[in-house]
Order: C-alpha cells, then structure tokens, then sequence
C-alpha cells in the first residue's frame, strides 16, 4: 500500500528456492503510480530442529482452539497438547515458548478444577519469566497463581502473591497490570468483610482504568465496588454504581 494509503493494496506471491527464514522488505514510494518495490531476501536455510519447533507450535494452537471451544473432552486434549508443546520447546530450550505453552496449560488445568496442579504450573511459568526478565509477563502468572488460591479457599496466600506481583507491576510501570491486581486484593479484602479497605481500593482501580480509558475494565471495576455498597447496606450508592457499570 502506498504510504498515504491512496493508491488500495498491491499483491504479490512469492515462492522461495528452499525451505528457511527470510526478510521481506518493502519500500513504497509517494509518486503518481503508487507502486511499491518488495523484495525477499534468505536469512538462514532451515534446519531439522525447526521441524519440532513447528510441530510445538502446533500443539499449542491446537491447545489455544479446544480451550476456545469448551467442553470436558477438549479441555482435556487441549492440556495434553499444551504439555506436548512445552516438553518440545524445553527440550529445544526454547524458554520463551516453554513459559507460553505453561501459561496455557494452567489456564486448562483451573477449567478443569485442577487447582493445585494449576497453581504449580503459574508458580513454574513465574520463574521462567523471571529468568527471562520479563516483568510483565512474571508478574501475570504470579497473579494467574493467586487466582487458584482463591478458588481453594485460601485468601491470605492469594494476598501474598497479589502483593507480590504488585511490585512487580510497579517495577515494570505497568499501570493496566497494576490495576488488575489492586482489583484482585480489593476482590479479597470484599471476601473477608473487609469493606473500607476494598472501597478505597476499588475506587482508585477505577480512576486508573478511566484514565488508561479501558471501559470493559472500569465496569467490572464499578461492579465490584456495587457489590461493596450493597455489603453494607447502602442500596442508594450500590444502585447508582450499578448504573454507571452499565452506562459502559
């Protein structure tokens, strides 16, 4: 497409020699015609590791497809193809692949009420992202991890974990992860009757999603601080919190 996006879409089919990785590079050019230039260069021939590496791959988006279409049976296959994907890719030593394909499963293993198992998995992806320095994602699978200790009863260690993957989210100065995650213990502290806490705790996640203008966010946010409200007894404020939540 030409780079004031004028002139519509130019295709083009490119069949390489062989079988490897490589560049495309395109120059558009702002003239009369429009025309672009595309040319495709060989970064590096393939190899037989990549054939297990698209075969992971594979596996994985498998794993991604029957989760989307639900059910105990694909859930189950979906696990069993997210664990083939990340044996391959922690045999290839692939770790960034390796913590997805982790991500994924323990994802499964909460639909399928496997808790514990699913805590292990986030606690296991938490310490690959961490070797990777990846801040954001770390703090993700730490927050994925307190999630299954809520779901088993135990509040206090979800909380540590929150904490935990709050400062974190603060490192990273990830405003949106940071407000996730305020909303999660606001969500604890709702549980333990705790309600001046969560108050003010769910009003600041609201003023942050407002700000970062995530809409679906604030309203799950403007929800959960109705709920609050209504805890204590106050129908008027729960109600016109209700309100806003569905304005959006």
């Amino acid at each position: 497409e030409g780079v004031s996006g004028a002139y519509g879409v130019q295709q083009f089919v490119f069949a390489a020699p062989s079988p490897g990785d490589y560049q495309i590079r395109i120059e558009s050019f702002e003239d009369a015609t429009g025309d672009s230039t595309i040319t495709l260069r060989a970064m590096r021939p393939s190899t037989p590791s990549d054939a297990d590496w698209i075969r992971a791959q594979a596996s994985l988006l498998d794993a991604i497809r029957l989760s989307r279409e639900g059910g105990a049976d694909r859930f189950r296959t979906a696990s069993q193809q997210a664990d083939l994907a990340r044996k391959a890719w922690h045999e290839m030593k692939e770790t960034r692949q390796e913590a997805l394909a982790l991500c994924w499963l323990g994802r499964l293993q909460i639909l399928q009420s496997q808790l514990k198992e699913a805590a292990a998995t986030f606690e296991s992806a938490a310490v690959v992202w961490h070797q990777l320095g990846d801040l954001r994602a770390e703090a993700q699978a730490i927050s994925s991890q307190a999630e299954t200790y809520i779901y088993v009863g135990q509040p206090q260690k979800a909380l540590e974990l929150y904490e935990k993957a709050l400062a974190i989210r603060r490192q990273a100065s990830d405003q949106r992860g940071e407000a996730e995650t305020l909303n999660g213990i606001a969500i604890i502290h709702t549980t333990r009757g705790e309600t001046e806490k969560a108050l003010e705790l769910f009003k600041s996640v609201i003023a942050t999603r407002q700000s970062l203008g995530d809409r679906s966010g604030r309203a799950a946010s403007l929800s959960n601080l109705a709920n609050v409200y209504t805890l204590r007894s106050d129908n008027r404020a729960a109600a016109e919190t209700l309100e806003q939540a569905l304005a959006l």
